[in-house]
C-alpha cells in the first residue's frame, strides 16, 4: 500500500488556495447580501403592482444573455434564481397557518424521499445528529439542501424519524405513516430543519 505525505511546498500551495477560496467566499457573501436587498425590493414593487412573483421569462433572459454557460453553472444560476425567489416570497404576507395534521401511508423509504424532497431548497440547513437514511439525503441534496451533523440552536422545522415526539411537524413512524401538520405545506420558506431520529 503506498501512503502520500504531502512535503512543504504542497502544504504551502495547499494553504494558499485556502486562502485565496476563503477570501473569494467573502466576495460572494458581499454580492449575496447585495442580492437580497435587491430581492426584497423587487417583491415589494411587485405587491405594490399586483406582480407575480416568478418571472420564467425573466430568468429564460438571463439565461440567454450569459455566453458559454456550462452545465454546473447553470445549476449553481438555478440555485441562485431559486434563493431569491425564496427572498422575495418572504415580503410577501404568509396566511395564518392551520394546523391540521395530514396523514400519508406508504413505504418508509417513499415517505423519507417525499419528506426530503419537500423539506429543502437551495441553502437550508438541514440539522442531525445521526446519519440521514440514504434515500431522505439524496432528495435533500438534489434540492440544494445542505446538511450538517449536529443540534441547531434554533429551528423552523422538525423532522422526527420513528420517535415518538411532540415537537415535531412532520413525522415518520416505522409502520409507513407519514403525519404532517398542514401549516408546514403553507409556509414552506424554511432556514433550519432538524431531523430527530431512534
Amino acid at each position: 500500500m503506498v501512503y502520500f505525505i504531502p512535503g512543504k511546498g504542497v502544504n504551502d500551495e495547499l494553504e494558499s488556495l485556502r486562502e485565496r477560496i476563503m477570501a473569494n467566499t467573502g466576495s460572494l457573501l458581499e454580492l449575496f447580501r447585495e442580492r437580497i436587498r435587491l430581492a426584497r425590493k423587487i417583491s415589494s414593487v411587485k405587491y405594490q403592482h399586483g406582480g407575480e412573483l416568478r418571472d420564467r421569462d425573466q430568468e429564460l433572459n438571463v439565461m440567454r444573455s450569459l455566453n458559454n454557460v456550462s452545465y454546473v453553472e447553470r445549476r449553481i444560476l438555478n440555485m441562485i434564481f431559486e434563493f431569491t425567489i425564496s427572498v422575495e416570497r418572504s415580503v410577501y404576507t404568509n396566511p395564518e397557518p392551520i394546523n391540521l395534521p395530514l396523514r400519508i401511508n406508504g413505504d418508509v423509504s417513499s415517505l423519507l424521499c417525499v419528506v426530503g424532497l419537500m423539506i429543502s431548497s437551495p441553502g437550508v440547513e438541514i440539522y442531525s445528529i445521526k446519519d440521514l437514511p440514504a434515500c431522505m439525503e439524496n432528495s435533500i441534496l438534489s434540492r440544494g439542501g445542505h446538511i450538517v451533523k449536529g443540534t441547531p440552536d434554533l429551528a423552523d422545522l422538525r423532522v422526527c424519524i420513528r420517535k415518538k415526539c411532540d415537537i415535531c411537524d412532520v413525522k415518520i413512524s416505522g409502520d409507513g405513516t407519514l403525519e404532517i401538520l398542514s401549516h408546514v405545506l403553507f409556509l414552506g420558506n424554511y432556514k433550519v430543519v432538524e431531523v430527530l431520529s431512534r
